[in-house]
């Protein structure tokens, strides 16, 4: 199916054929032994070598083509985060810039899962798009609703898994793809049982505000997005006054609402609306009351704590609020305006940590537009 991610092709696979979602990995080759037992790597989700590719296509009924097309890498064409020449670099020197590339968990519009009205799509449900792992699509345009991003009865986020896995329970047989195989964490009376198993488009969809200016900003900014990701989008755009690569400018983006998060509230004047401000304002009071109960002078803490502001809010209406945000900067075309905007967000973040603007500012791809003014203040 078109966009269909490999975890949600797996998972319809497995129920269409009365199997499990490790059985039907395993068969594709994707089970290597990880922490003593099999297991499907969140690395698959991304990318597989050639050899890996053909063996998985073949056993799938695929093309080579066909199997490619349910992975996150080919996206990184358009969306610079996920580009092969990053992703390459030693995990180690890039650890914190993994949120940007992609969620470990799935979002999803429950409309888009409820819509596939073909036999096959009535029994298994509508397909797991492979851009709702981007931290830049927080929105369905075409259903007008925020995506969600947890399961309604557990909230546990969808399709997490521990230990480098991208799915839970994945051995567990007669589970439908729309049903979440969280364990029940939270609620002590379903502590025993295997799975939540609730399904995740029970409730309705998630409004994304009372106020139509509000909406408005939210889906133009979804809109441009998409526009960009797509593959006849433009190959060009604006950033800093400069034209640069899509890829470049979601770099850009990337670095820019980093930035913006960890010198909140400087910038809240550019936020499109008071109540996207209001969001972004509420998140980060609590993001900001985690970093201070575990402040502690010691290297690992620090480290955890500026992770903090290195990541996309999982929170959808918060993403919006943040990416919009970072969006308006980088249309500034007045160079001084721009430097005196970064100037002021680096000094506010050195304050927070000291060495939050360096690792903001290591960020691979950025424009060179992007990156003079950052290093120039």
């Amino acid at each position: 199916m078109d966009d269909e991610s490999l975890i949600g092709f797996i998972l319809r696979l497995a129920s269409h054929t009365g199997s499990t979602p490790i059985a039907i990995a395993r068969r594709m080759g994707l089970t290597p032994r990880y922490m003593g037992r099999m297991s499907i790597l969140t690395k698959h989700l991304i990318s597989l070598p050639p050899g890996q590719l053909a063996d998985a296509a073949h056993a799938a009924r695929l093309s080579e083509t066909e199997m490619q097309g349910l992975l996150l890498a080919p996206l990184g064409e358009r969306y610079g985060p996920l580009a092969e020449d990053y992703l390459r670099r030693p995990h180690s020197r890039n650890s914190y810039l993994r949120p940007w590339t992609y969620t470990r968990h799935s979002q999803f519009c429950r409309s888009c899962l409820l819509e596939d009205k073909t036999d096959l799509g009535m029994i298994l449900g509508g397909s797991w798009k492979r851009r709702w792992h981007l931290p830049v699509v927080f929105a369905c345009v075409r259903h007008r609703q925020l995506l969600k991003d947890s399961c309604p009865h557990c909230h546990t986020p969808i399709h997490a898994a521990r230990l480098g896995r991208f799915l839970e329970n994945a051995n567990t047989p007669d589970l439908h793809p729309l049903q979440c195989r969280a364990f029940p964490r939270w609620n002590p009376e379903e502590r025993g049982m295997p799975f939540c198993g609730a399904y995740v488009t029970g409730r309705s969809a998630s409004s994304i505000s009372s106020n139509l200016q509000t909406r408005d900003a939210v889906l133009n900014l979804q809109s441009t997005f998409d526009n960009l990701l797509s593959v006849n989008g433009p190959d060009f755009t604006e950033s800093c006054g400069t034209t640069v690569s899509t890829a470049q400018y979601f770099n850009d983006v990337r670095m820019m609402a980093t930035l913006v998060l960890a010198s909140w509230p400087h910038a809240r004047r550019y936020t499109a609306t008071p109540a996207l401000a209001m969001a972004l304002t509420g998140a980060l009071g609590l993001l900001q009351h985690d970093d201070q109960r575990t402040r502690v002078q010691t290297t690992r803490y620090r480290r955890a704590n500026q992770a903090l502001y290195l990541a996309p809010p999982q929170a959808p209406r918060v993403r919006a609020a943040l990416l919009g945000t970072a969006v308006k900067i980088l249309a500034v075309s007045e160079r001084t305006q721009l430097s005196n905007e970064v100037w002021h967000m680096q000094r506010r973040a050195r304050d927070l940590h000291p060495e939050l603007p360096q690792k903001i500012g290591r960020q691979p791809g950025i424009s060179p537009a992007l990156m003079s003014i950052f290093y120039v203040t």
